[in-house]
């Protein structure tokens, strides 16, 4: 009497390909999953990816219309995702919401990791950013100071 052999390829549910076994996660001692993996990879890394817009109330629909809203990038600097390097922050008012996690009607914007982390060293306060504003735009500070001409010397800009 022959054995039956397991059939050696199968078809992806996700990406509708016929694909080798070797290319599927085995669930049990007999059977595989129903999509790749390939598929299986993308499905958890997309919800890995927008798992922090969950936990701040938010949806991927809303993640991607305040993005647009912003112009593609962080709603202070303009920073894009890619020059960020991960997804933008999910800003929230902590008045409302304290912790790290919002309730999702405090939400603000979305914001690139060094400005959220600036504006929570500045703990939300308009008072500090404003103080902040106006110590990093005072005369003489953080800019080199010109020194005034020489008796002899023609002010720098004259032309005469």
């Amino acid at each position: 009497m022959s054995r039956l052999l397991p059939p050696r390829e199968k078809f992806c549910n996700q990406c509708s390909t016929l694909k080798s076994v070797d290319e599927f996660y085995r669930r049990g001692p007999q059977g595989l999953l129903s999509e790749c993996k390939s598929c299986n990879h993308n499905r958890c890394r997309t919800g890995q990816k927008y798992k922090s817009l969950r936990q701040h109330g938010v949806t991927v629909d809303w993640y991607i219309a305040t993005l647009t809203e912003q112009g593609g990038g962080c709603a202070i600097c303009g920073k894009t995702e890619e020059e960020n390097g991960k997804l933008l922050a999910v800003d929230h008012d902590h008045a409302c919401c304290p912790g790290k996690f919002s309730c999702g009607e405090c939400v603000r914007g979305l914001l690139c990791h060094g400005c959220n982390v600036a504006i929570g060293h500045l703990q939300d306060s308009p008072r500090l950013l404003v103080n902040a504003m106006s110590y990093i735009t005072r005369e003489g500070t953080g800019t080199k100071q010109q020194k005034p001409p020489a008796a002899n010397e023609k002010p720098s800009g004259d032309t005469k």
